[in-house]
């Protein structure tokens, strides 16, 4: 049996995750699907924040300038 060749384009990799939950969030397999992907991907950007990804401030989170207000995957920035 062969082996399957393994992706190393990390770029790649992360573009084709980031479509699975697109299509995963669209189209949820159960009630509390997509308040799962949002709990996991708001703990995520938050540890990106506390490690200064989004500047010292956080003021280039996706989810609003953290200069303004505190932010989260529930309640984001207009």
């Amino acid at each position: 049996m062969a082996k399957k060749q393994k992706s190393t384009d990390v770029k790649a990799n992360i573009l084709r995750v980031l479509e699975e939950i697109k299509t995963r969030v669209e189209r949820p397999d159960s009630e509390g699907a997509v308040n799962e992907w949002a709990e996991s991907i708001d703990t995520m950007l938050d540890d990106m924040k506390n490690n200064d990804q989004f500047g010292s401030e956080a003021s280039t989170d996706p989810r609003g300038d953290f200069r303004n207000g505190e932010w989260s995957i529930f309640e984001m920035e207009p």
